[in-house]
């Protein structure tokens, strides 16, 4: 979502594009990697945030 690279110091969090409840699998073209507060922030938008609508389109 930042665009930012990940580092050790960073951290990240890997994301379910489509949610495992809605049929989304492990697949690696269902997941993304996004930096803890990145992930918090995509979260909270509730999926309303045009960036989360780029990712679930990748």
């Amino acid at each position: 979502m930042c665009e930012q690279f990940f580092s050790k110091e960073t951290g990240w969090n890997i994301h379910h594009i489509m949610r495992k409840t809605q049929g989304g699998s492990d697949s690696l073209d269902n997941l993304v990697m996004l930096h803890p507060n990145c992930h918090r922030q995509l979260h909270h938008s509730s999926g309303t945030g045009s960036r989360y609508r780029e990712l679930i389109k990748a």
